[in-house]
């Protein structure tokens, strides 16, 4: 239900595989012909889940009008002309009120839409989504486990490993932007490197966590967006095999090969025959030891420029988490402060013709008219004055967004600087799109 709630599309995909497996399973050993099966998981799960449908089905109802419509869904059909999935042939033209909304879906959506509506387009495409994953998700320090599990395996794996490092080691030195070779280059790379960590982990758990990993990636491809956190649902099973290799790792020794974990049994012979070696017996365990305490130093020299203003790297994957003077912190300050006041407030955000859309001030509450703090975009004078009409007994309050120190000022006395009244904002220029 979480999955369903939070990542519909992501949900589906990463549950597949092991419900899959789970009703195999089922189905070979007859479990439903045993009264546990049903007494035991089928009603409880059923019970729960069925509770969860139906409150999903009010709060849709509420929402949209009908418990099978999401918010999501009716939100892209009133506002979006391009689809999630690139293949998906464009909407209907649309009307937006706010010249703002517009450039947000007919500029900023459209030009991701188009620029990969080809084979070719979604390979390149598809390189800057791998890389934002790894970096988010593994980078250099956690991606060495799953690189020394490979590493330390004699025969073919081992010289595969050093094959592909050395390959991903000569594109990132010779990476140059909007390099479509290089981009090709990262997505066979990433590929090999998937199909070599299953000939690795030659167990069945690991095995699925790389199958649904790959195949959330696989459907990443496909749509317009594909943040790094739209990977949630996986995210558990990257560290299941991260652990994986860690565990690996502390179980060689430099006299065997690096395989499958042994049973407890196998273990405690090779520890036997080991101790009665005279030979030095290698070990990785301090590694594995060493490091967490190297993701925390790196952790550490990654907050401390944040939290000491110091000057940071604007091309740093992380660059946009822990800001210290963004725009989003002042808007929470403002709101906090309109929230004390006795009387109900309504600010008119006004913005620049150099706006970014992705800063958006004007975020409210569902319940609209019973909101202590309602932000409205300055349409100019015409149009605030019909929302004035619907909510007259506010303070009313202007904003300019774009200044470097957004204030409140009354928006009587902005008024009383315009006796012609507040023109319409100047809108932002909507770059030409290509015909489909």
């Amino acid at each position: 239900m979480v999955l369903a709630n939070s990542r519909p599309l992501e949900g589906v995909v990463a549950a597949t595989p092991v419900a899959s497996v789970f009703l195999f399973r089922m189905a070979r050993q007859h479990r439903w012909q045993q009264l546990e099966f049903w007494r035991e998981l089928v009603l409880p799960a059923g019970a729960i889940l069925l509770f969860g449908a139906a409150a999903m089905g009010v709060y849709n109802r509420a929402i949209t009008g009908s418990p099978w419509q999401p918010p999501y869904l009716l939100h892209e059909r009133q506002y979006q002309e391009s689809p999630q999935f690139v293949f998906m042939p464009l909407r209907p033209k649309i009307t937006y009120s706010s010249p703002w909304v517009r450039y947000l879906y007919e500029a900023n959506e459209m030009r991701l839409y188009m620029s990969q509506r080809t084979p070719l387009n979604v390979m390149i495409k598809a390189a800057r989504k791998l890389t934002l994953w790894w970096t988010f998700y593994f980078g250099i320090l956690l991606s060495a486990p799953l690189v020394l599990t490979a590493w330390l395996r004699r025969g073919w794996i081992r010289y595969s490993q050093v094959a592909l490092l050395a390959g991903f080691i000569a594109v990132a030195t010779t990476y140059v932007q909007q390099s479509v070779p290089h981009r090709i280059a990262i997505d066979f790379l990433a590929a090999a490197q998937i199909v070599l960590l299953w000939y690795v982990f030659d167990q069945f758990w690991p095995r699925l966590a790389i199958a649904t990993t790959g195949l959330l990636l696989f459907q990443a491809f496909f749509v317009k967006y594909a943040f790094p956190h739209y990977f949630a649902p996986t995210a558990c099973l990257v560290l299941f095999l991260q652990v994986e290799a860690l565990r690996r790792l502390w179980n060689w020794r430099g006299d065997q090969a690096l395989g499958a974990t042994p049973r407890r049994a196998e273990r405690r012979r090779a520890a036997r025959e080991s101790a009665k070696s005279r030979g030095p017996v290698y070990s990785w365990r301090g590694f594995v030891m060493l490091l967490p305490a190297a993701c925390l130093i790196m952790i550490v020299l990654r907050v401390a420029p944040r939290m000491n203003d110091w000057d940071d790297d604007a091309h740093d994957s992380d660059f946009g988490a822990l800001l210290t003077h963004d725009w989003s912190l002042r808007r929470a300050e403002l709101e906090r402060w309109l929230e004390q006041q006795p009387a109900p407030q309504l600010v008119f955000v006004r913005y620049f013709p150099t706006h970014d859309v992705n800063d958006e001030w004007v975020w409210n509450r569902a319940d609209l008219v019973h909101s202590k703090v309602v932000w409205a975009r300055d349409l100019g004078s015409d149009h605030n004055r019909l929302l004035l009409q619907q909510m007259p007994d506010r303070t009313v309050w202007s904003l300019l967004a774009d200044v470097p120190e957004p204030r409140l000022v009354s928006y009587a006395e902005v008024l009383g600087h315009a006796p012609g009244g507040l023109p319409p904002p100047e809108a932002p220029a909507l770059p030409q799109q290509e015909e489909p």
